[in-house]
């Protein structure tokens, strides 16, 4: 019950010169891993994962609450 997620972030660096001044930008880069709990309330058969414009949005529902049931006590 654990959500792991690891990747690579490339190196992106750009140079602007756009006449009189100079610009000069860096990402950082390398490999990251993180590793998150999940609560036992989450339904882990139906984790959804979507990567748009980089951004990881992941969602996680919940399990529907089982009905209660009465016992009689003799």
């Amino acid at each position: 019950n654990i959500l792991t997620i690891s990747g690579e972030r490339i190196i992106k660096e750009r140079d602007d010169n756009n006449g009189r001044t100079y610009h000069r930008i860096e990402s950082r880069y390398g490999r990251f891993s993180r590793s998150l709990p999940l609560p036992d309330v989450a339904d882990l058969d139906k984790i959804e994962a979507t990567y748009e414009n980089g951004v990881l949005a992941i969602t996680i529902p919940k399990l529907k609450e089982r009905a209660g049931r009465k016992i009689k006590i003799k």
